[in-house]
């Protein structure tokens, strides 16, 4: 999620990786990342503005977009690196700058304004380009999941297509196999399910969610989320598919539940594409595998105008007359926001409702997590039993800036709550050059020395602050001393169920 001139602090950017199992922040430093559970820091770096980074799940493989602060870090320049040996993998440069990075197992897809790019990620090879409408919001989204590997995003203002409608398209294949007639307004926010099977969709005007079966573009949920229009900021699954959250410009976040009869769930215990939530790094075995496959060229491209996709479409899924006299479901539970004041906050905001915020529900635990533009970390409690209002377990404070914040006492629970150009292998990657069509090098980048301890969490905090664990200077990396959950003592690090089998080429 793009924050940038709205910040109220040095943020600019902040996502989820594929699972929910960490959360990464852009700043006008540099950037950081934190394990969701528990919560806390444990990776940074303070290079320069970062106005994009993206994460493979919970490899040490970073995708960087710088903010423009320096030449170095340019917005239409693409940077994939290794955070455990802190080297750069591989960079790309662009005509226009990049407004959205999407990853798994498969693909890179890098969008600009009016086009897509398409990567092989096990060599970086140019596989396909799409030309688009203009999309200044980037909004799009790619499944999780290798298996069923789709990318969808808004069609409309291109030749005969119509506001509202999705183009869902075959990753692997390359190819568009439904234009799905979604919304009478602009689509605003899309969401996959882990197993790639459901897609989530929002129009600009916010007041109704609808789910589609994937690949067939069937219409399975509809879902009020108010009356009144809002601006969606994010949506979410639960890896079982059992639940989507929502978030908005008001200061509640919805919960929706889905039948099992009108979707394709995954097994909560690892869907095709996840990767048992397990925390930062803790596959250093698919690293090595990651730089070795990064090293090699990055040629064959092909183009995909807008205007000729019509034409390749399998099938054009109109709304069904029928369907759309469904009455759409309320929300199954909701968690209020506490007020800016009531988490600590006294500034003036540049919004006049709720902060940009990104939701995320724990596979493991009944569990919702917030986190808000303001550097605000709340987790609630959802009962999957009767549903209605969620109870607020814990609020911690994240420092989005260099300085300390100070700690932040938690409100009480329940209460209110053109082709791109040539990349360059870097020192520390695989050697091997990446021509381009019309590219050019950048030349190479100094791979700087590993740190020993840049992948170890922080434990189990109270609701207090999260600042920078020490250094931090310029052009450093950020280390964390071992987590152990709360008992800094235990031997076990705060991961979660490692069942999953990163890269094997």
């Amino acid at each position: 999620m793009n924050i940038g001139s709205r910040s109220t602090n040095d943020l600019l950017f902040m996502t989820f990786n594929q699972d929910y199992s960490c959360l990464a922040i852009g700043t006008r430093q540099g950037y950081r990342i934190y394990n969701c559970d528990p919560f806390g820091k444990c990776y940074g770096r303070s290079d320069g503005g970062i106005g994009i980074i993206e994460m493979l799940f919970c490899t040490s493989l970073v995708a960087l977009v710088g903010a423009g602060s320096q030449a170095a870090f340019s917005p239409r320049r693409l940077q994939v690196s290794n955070t455990k040996r802190q080297s750069t993998i591989c960079e790309l440069t662009y005509p226009s700058a990049v407004l959205a990075v999407r990853l798994n197992r498969r693909r890179l897809v890098v969008m600009l304004e009016t086009n897509i790019y398409l990567y092989d990620v096990s060599n970086m090879r140019v596989l396909h380009t799409l030309d688009t409408a203009p999309n200044p919001r980037a909004v799009c989204a790619l499944s999780p999941s290798p298996d069923s590997c789709f990318l969808a995003y808004p069609t409309h203002g291109g030749a005969g297509s119509a506001a509202g409608e999705i183009l869902l398209f075959d990753a692997i294949d390359l190819q568009a196999v439904h234009i799905i007639a979604a919304h009478k307004t602009p689509v605003a926010a899309l969401a996959f399910n882990d197993d790639g099977t459901l897609l989530a969709s929002a129009s600009d005007k916010g007041t109704v969610i609808r789910i589609f079966a994937v690949p067939s573009g069937e219409k399975l949920y509809q879902f009020r989320r108010g009356s009144y229009p809002a601006t969606i900021y994010s949506m979410a699954f639960r890896r079982d598919s059992s639940l989507l959250a929502v978030s908005s410009d008001t200061d509640t976040i919805h919960i929706f539940r889905l039948n099992k009869h009108g979707s394709k769930p995954s097994d909560a215990a690892g869907g095709s594409g996840g990767s048992g939530a397990r925390g930062f790094g803790a596959d250093p075995g698919a690293d090595a595998s990651l730089d070795a496959s990064f090293g090699s060229a990055a040629t064959g491209l092909s183009s995909t105008p807008l205007a000729s996709v019509g034409s390749k479409v399998g099938a054009y899924i109109l709304p069904d007359a029928i369907s759309e006299m469904w009455e759409p479901q309320r929300d199954f539970a909701s968690a209020k926001l506490p007020s800016p004041a009531a988490a600590g906050h006294h500034h003036h905001h540049p919004w006049h409702t709720a902060p940009p915020s990104l939701v995320a529900l724990s596979a493991v635990e009944p569990h919702l997590l917030v986190v808000t533009a303001d550097g605000d970390v709340f987790q609630y409690h959802v009962n999957l039993a009767t549903g209605g209002e969620c109870t607020l377990l814990k609020h911690i404070r994240v420092d989005m800036g260099d300085a300390a914040a100070a700690a932040a006492p938690a409100p009480a629970a329940g209460g209110p709550s053109g082709a791109p150009h040539t990349p360059s292998a870097a020192s520390g990657a695989a050697a091997g050059s990446f021509p381009g069509p019309g590219a050019h090098g950048l030349g190479s980048t100094d791979a700087r020395a590993p740190s020993s301890d840049s992948h170890h969490a922080l434990g189990g905090l109270p609701p207090t602050s999260l600042g920078n664990s020490g250094g931090g200077g310029p052009a450093s990396a950020e280390g964390s001393h071992d987590a152990r959950g709360d008992d800094p003592s235990s031997g076990d690090r705060p991961h979660h169920d490692a069942g999953d089998d990163y890269f094997h080429y």
